[in-house]
């Protein structure tokens, strides 16, 4: 049996669409929650942000979990690192 993920994705950023999908819309819909030192740019298929910490040089990484009372928690120490650790699930189709 195939498993089936939902999908995780990046924030596009343009600036004619201001979409659910977009930074923009992201930013909007997060900055009361999580405060204007953390832009979003992605999210988990659960709906929980990606987070860049513009308060911190590298930028760190980080995660908002919605089930867990909105807490922040680091997921990586620069954005470089969390590019490089991605990998694609192979049981993913």
């Amino acid at each position: 049996m195939t498993r089936q993920s939902p999908k995780n994705h990046f924030y596009h950023l343009t600036e004619e669409d201001k979409g659910a999908r977009s930074m923009w819309y992201a930013i909007e819909e997060w900055r009361p929650i999580v405060g204007s030192d953390y832009i979003p740019f992605a999210e988990t298929g659960g709906g929980d942000p990606f987070l860049l910490d513009m308060s911190e040089t590298p930028q760190s990484v980080n995660i908002c979990l919605h089930n867990e009372n909105m807490d922040i928690y680091e997921v990586s120490p620069s954005f470089e690192a969390f590019i490089d650790s991605l990998a694609i699930d192979p049981n993913y189709h």
